[in-house]
């Protein structure tokens, strides 16, 4: 997705005319294939199988990169909510643009993590239960097989995408260690390129600063365990969870975690 265009401009809604004719946005098979190329196309790339497909689910997996030692290593995860597709198409338009010729540390890509969600465009997956609540159940098969996966790893940031149906503007909740590296002030500014920062000074009863809640440690949350929490405490420096607002169009929204992410890689970059 072009980084220049705006919406004043014809090559924009042809863009936008071209994106809506040829997404799938809500077809899991289709993301899962085109992630499963990725990772083919890509020295040193793997797609490893977390929860094979069964009963009609389709299958979760990663693209795990392994990346040049001593250099900061990515985790990146999209889909947890079914009905949050925009985070799926953004990163997966990231992902292959930025992962040919990738020069940093490992990568860890979790392109869908809820596909049953996502072909029903509904929130919680095939059990009905919200996953995004459920990290904290170490019994769980896609949480046991998530922290296999992560075992022995550390981040430098890790990103969760989502959207929210309730926000005016686009906003991240960042997660760091007290004098650790900051990614969220400059990457909520690259994807107000596209849309407007949340405007709220408090969102969902926590203090926010246009569009940015960030603290030093965890937050205080009695609704269950987000994939950030042990993002945060077992397995990386910084976490990161970007939101869109899902009443702009499905391209914006798309665009906007995508320039979002080009933000972090583009600081990583620099350590």
């Amino acid at each position: 997705m072009s980084d220049s265009i705006t919406p004043d401009d014809s090559e924009y809604r042809a863009a936008v005319a071209f994106f809506m004719a040829n997404h799938h946005a809500h077809d899991a098979y289709q993301v899962l294939d085109h992630a499963k190329r990725l990772a083919e196309s890509i020295e040193n790339a793997t797609w490893e199988v977390l929860v094979p497909e069964k009963d009609g689910v389709p299958e979760v997996g990663a693209v795990v990169l392994k990346g040049q030692a001593n250099r900061p290593a990515f985790y990146l995860s999209a889909g947890v909510h079914g009905d949050e597709p925009a985070g799926v198409l953004g990163a997966l338009s990231w992902a292959e643009s930025a992962l040919a010729g990738w020069e940093m540390g490992d990568v860890v890509y979790l392109p869908l993590v809820n596909p049953w969600g996502l072909e029903h465009n509904v929130r919680n997956d095939a059990s009905d239960q919200d996953l995004n609540r459920l990290f904290g159940d170490h019994k769980h098969p896609l949480v046991e097989a998530w922290r296999e996966l992560m075992k022995g790893r550390q981040f430098a940031a890790a990103v969760s995408l989502h959207e929210d149906y309730d926000a005016c503007g686009c906003y991240c909740y960042e997660i760091f260690c007290e004098g650790g590296l900051r990614f969220g002030r400059g990457a909520l500014d690259a994807a107000a390129d596209v849309i407007p920062l949340e405007a709220c000074d408090e969102i969902e009863g926590v203090r926010a600063e246009n569009g940015l809640l960030a603290r030093a440690g965890l937050p205080d949350f009695d609704e269950g365990v987000p994939e950030a929490f042990p993002l945060f405490t077992d397995y990386a420096t910084t976490s990161l969870t970007f939101e869109t607002p899902s009443e702009y169009s499905l391209y914006d929204r798309a665009r906007a975690h995508e320039r979002f992410l080009h933000h972090v890689v583009g600081r990583l970059r620099r350590m």
